[in-house]
C-alpha cells in the first residue's frame, strides 16, 4: 500500500516536471530508487513485523533486495543502451533511463521488464496519436518518403523551399512509463484476459 502510493507520487511528479520543462529531476528518480532499495532490504531481511513488510509489499508479495537491484540494473542497461544510440532531437534522455531504473527497482526483475515494455508500447502509440493530431498526413507522409530515401542513399535528408525539420514532440515514456505501472501493478491485463 505504502509502496505503491510513493510509487505513483513519484511518477506523477515524473510526468509533471517533464510535461512542464522537459526535464525528470535527478532528486525525483534517486529518491525513489533509494526508497526502493531501502524497501527490498526491509522485505529481504526481515526487519520488522509482518505487518510493516504487508504494509510495504504489493498484494501480500515483497520485492526483495536482490531483485530490486537486478530489476535496477536490466531496466537502466537497456535504457542506457536506448539512450545511447537514440539520443537525438529531443528522444531519450538521462532522466529518462533513471525512471525505468527506477521502476525496474520497484518492480524487481520480471516485473520490471514487463513494465518496460510496456511503456515502450504506451509511449510510441502516444507519440503517434500526437504525431498524428498535430501535423498533415500528407506532410507527414511526404517526410518520411524523404527521410526513408536519404537513409538509403546516405544522404542528410532534404527539405522542400521554407521547410525545414519537424520541431519534436513532447515526450511520451513518463506517461507511457505511468499508465504501463497501473496496467502491471493492478494486473488490468490479466483481469481483462490479454494475458
Amino acid at each position: 500500500m505504502l509502496t505503491t502510493g510513493l510509487l505513483f507520487a513519484l511518477l506523477a511528479v515524473a510526468v509533471c516536471t517533464d510535461l512542464r520543462s522537459g526535464k525528470i529531476y535527478n532528486w525525483n528518480t534517486y529518491t525513489g530508487i533509494a526508497i526502493a532499495l531501502i524497501i527490498g532490504t526491509i522485505n529481504s531481511y526481515g526487519m520488522g513485523s509482518e505487518r510493516m513488510q504487508q504494509l510495504l509489499g504489493w498484494n501480500g508479495t515483497s520485492v526483495g533486495l536482490s531483485d530490486t537491484a537486478a530489476g535496477l540494473f536490466a531496466c537502466g542497461a537497456v535504457l542506457i543502451v536506448c539512450y545511447v544510440f537514440l539520443n537525438f532531437n529531443g528522444g531519450i534522455g538521462g532522466g529518462d533511463v533513471k525512471l525505468l531504473a527506477m521502476l525496474g527497482a520497484f518492480f524487481g526483475l520480471r516485473q520490471g521488464i514487463e513494465v518496460m515494455l510496456w511503456t515502450f508500447v504506451l509511449a510510441a502509440a502516444l507519440a503517434i496519436i500526437m504525431l498524428l493530431w498535430t501535423v498533415n498526413l500528407r506532410v507527414l507522409l511526404g517526410r518520411f518518403i524523404a527521410r526513408l530515401r536519404s537513409i538509403l542513399l546516405l544522404q542528410t535528408p532534404q527539405y522542400p523551399e521554407g521547410e525545414g525539420p519537424m520541431a519534436p514532440l513532447p515526450k511520451c515514456l513518463p506517461i507511457g512509463a505511468l499508465f504501463a505501472t497501473i496496467l502491471i501493478r493492478f494486473d488490468l491485463l490479466k483481469n481483462v484476459g490479454w494475458i
